[in-house]
Formats: C-alpha cells, structure tokens, sequence
C-alpha cells in the first residue's frame, strides 16, 4: 500500500493547497484524499478548482 495524503477544508485557498500538495508531487503511490470544501469563501475557489482539475487530468485511472 502506498501513502495516503487527506486534506481538510480547503476554502477556496488555492495557494495553500498546492503548498499542500508540493512534497507529495512525483512520488509515485501516493493518494490524495479531499475531505470537507474545496470552495467557499477564500480567496481563489476558481484556482482551487482549476488546480484539482489538473491534478485529476494527470492521475492514473483507478477503475478498469
């Protein structure tokens, strides 16, 4: 079993949650769980999803 990343409330800061993600990027076997609100009333909710839509874009698919 690989590593197991869970993210809390994001909130609209993308800028916290790439930080966030940074150590975890290119290595391999990891899984990046998202719990409570990616939007809300932070800053940057666009960025917030345009920065979980690449991540999606770019990961392997799960289901066969």
């Amino acid at each position: 079993m690989g590593t197991v990343v869970i993210v809390g409330d994001v909130g609209g800061c993308a800028r916290q949650l790439e930080q966030a993600l940074q150590p975890w990027l290119g290595v391999p076997d990891v899984v990046v769980i998202q719990v409570g609100d990616l939007v809300d009333r932070g800053p940057d909710s666009p960025g917030v999803l345009r920065l979980v839509g690449q991540r999606l874009a770019g990961a392997a698919p799960r289901w066969g």
